[in-house]
């Protein structure tokens, strides 16, 4: 996964969150702090990383 294909899954996510959100600053919090994303981009990362190993 490229740097441009996770910032677009980035914004798609703080599309989604700021949707369900009433406040601007509780939307700014969940965004910066968001774990459960912070753990996906970094599987995705770990995941480029096992296959531009495997494929040398």
């Amino acid at each position: 996964m490229t740097t441009d294909q996770m910032v677009c899954v980035y914004f798609a996510g703080a599309l989604v969150t700021a949707c369900s959100m009433r406040s601007l600053r509780h939307f700014y919090r969940c965004v910066l702090l968001w774990p459960v994303f912070w753990v996906y981009l970094a599987v995705l990362v770990l995941e480029a990383a096992v296959e531009d190993i495997r494929h040398g």
